[in-house]
């Protein structure tokens, strides 16, 4: 198989061979595709953990029933009121300073 790098990671690889780390392009491109395989597979496991968590959270009856755009459109409202209200919380100054 054939690689043809852009200059900026063509120098990337030329640096990691030039610290010794790696002894072929080869090797860099290995690492590189394993490292990125691992993350991929890590980013579906935590996708994974998420809607585990979410499908207990609604068997425990902690979800919420929105049924139609507008309790849709209230409960969003809701959310930001509610993070309105907490900023203006977190900024006003302490009392008695």
């Amino acid at each position: 198989m054939d690689l043809s790098l852009p200059p900026d990671l063509a120098d990337f690889v030329s640096a990691k061979l030039a610290t010794g780390q790696f002894s072929s392009v080869d090797e860099v491109a290995i690492a590189a595709l394993r490292r990125y395989r691992d993350a991929e597979d890590s980013s579906l496991e935590r996708l994974r953990e998420s809607i585990q968590l979410s499908r207990d959270q609604i068997a425990r009856g902690e979800g919420i029933r929105i049924n139609t755009s507008d309790e849709l459109h209230a409960y969003f409202e809701d959310v930001k009121r509610r993070g309105r209200d907490s900023l203006a919380n977190e900024q006003e100054p302490a009392s008695g300073d």
